[in-house]
């Protein structure tokens, strides 16, 4: 009987080897927030689903990198239409941050939103972050 951790892996072991990691990894990705952030309390929900779901709750967007799909999810309180979840957005670093803020408070205002703060982030905006 040969010992397995001893023995060479195959290039297709190799192969799976990186794609589990990388899988792995691309599904945690998204709970690691940048120290930077931290003073915002950000909550992030993640939903993970198999590549090959296609219910009907999951809806597409485009995005800067492509196709995003995305879930809607009910934010009102059990038997009302008030949404109390909500208590605070912050706009992260852009270059047209007050365009956005003032795009945020009118979404707010058309679902009838209330008591929301919307504020500016007061990370500045990296435009080298590729170099």
């Amino acid at each position: 009987m040969t010992d397995k951790l001893s023995s060479t892996p195959t290039d297709d072991e190799l192969q799976t080897a990186i794609f589990s990691f990388a899988d792995a990894a691309l599904q945690i990705a998204p709970a690691f927030k940048h120290p930077a952030f931290r003073s915002e309390q950000e909550v992030r929900l993640h939903v993970l689903r198999p590549a090959n779901d296609a219910t009907d709750s999951l809806l597409f967007r485009s995005g800067a990198m492509g196709i995003v799909p995305y879930v809607e999810l009910d934010l009102r309180e059990p038997g009302t239409d008030e949404i109390d979840a909500i208590r605070e957005v912050i706009i992260g670093p852009q270059a047209n941050e007050r365009e956005s803020m003032r795009a945020v408070k009118q979404l707010l205002a058309r679902h009838n939103i209330t008591g929301v703060d919307v504020r500016l982030s007061k990370v500045p905006l990296r435009t080298n972050w590729m170099a």
